[in-house]
């Protein structure tokens, strides 16, 4: 059975939307920006170096 985690303590993944509990998940954050992503996002958007897809078009 799954953890119950109070709304207040999620985030929500700035690419998909969903809500993830970031002491569950380790969230992945742009280092230029600050924008917060899902580990599913994370590989997708991230770069080596931690900067976004929106960042990197900068």
């Amino acid at each position: 059975m799954g953890r119950t985690v109070a709304t207040h303590l999620l985030s929500i993944c700035d690419e998909c939307e969903d809500a993830f509990c970031p002491t569950c998940e380790t969230p992945h954050t742009c280092s230029k920006c600050g924008r917060v992503y899902c580990g599913d996002c994370a590989g997708k958007v991230l770069d080596s170096e931690n900067v976004c897809d929106l960042c990197r078009e900068d």
